[in-house]
């Protein structure tokens, strides 16, 4: 229960056929991919169709890099320009996975998404929600 006596909600756990999903909130989700996958549109449609159906349209990503992953280029024009994802906290647990997350942001944000780099996810957590 929470303080005013509302049941309170579970996370949803979710296992895609390349990532794992914690949809923490309607407005929260976090992904974790599976190691060494390469990311194809496909899975970004997968991705969508799938936190769709429990958040709102608009939604924010707490991307744990604990694995090392890449993009196909089709995965990224997906991504890109998609008006679903508002906001995303990445966290990072080395420099090589933060220079390549911020090479990919410099890169590849072309509409202008909130994005910043974490070294813990509580702290990607904390900020997502004060959005």
């Amino acid at each position: 229960m929470t303080p005013n006596n509302t049941p309170s909600k579970k996370p949803i756990a979710r296992q895609l056929s390349f990532c794992s999903v914690l949809i923490i909130s309607p407005q929260i989700v976090e992904v974790i991919l599976n190691e060494g996958v390469e990311i194809t549109g496909d899975m970004v449609d997968e991705f969508f169709m799938v936190v769709g159906e429990h958040m709102d349209s608009e939604i924010s990503i707490l991307l744990n890099k604990v694995t090392k992953y890449s993009y196909r280029f089709d995965a990224l024009m997906k991504l890109s320009p998609s008006t679903k994802i508002r906001n995303i906290g990445v966290v990072t647990y080395d420099s090589l996975a933060a220079s390549t997350s911020k090479f990919m942001m410099d890169r590849f944000n072309t509409s202008n998404k909130n994005v910043q780099l974490f070294k813990a996810r509580e702290e990607a957590l904390q900020w997502l929600q004060s959005l």
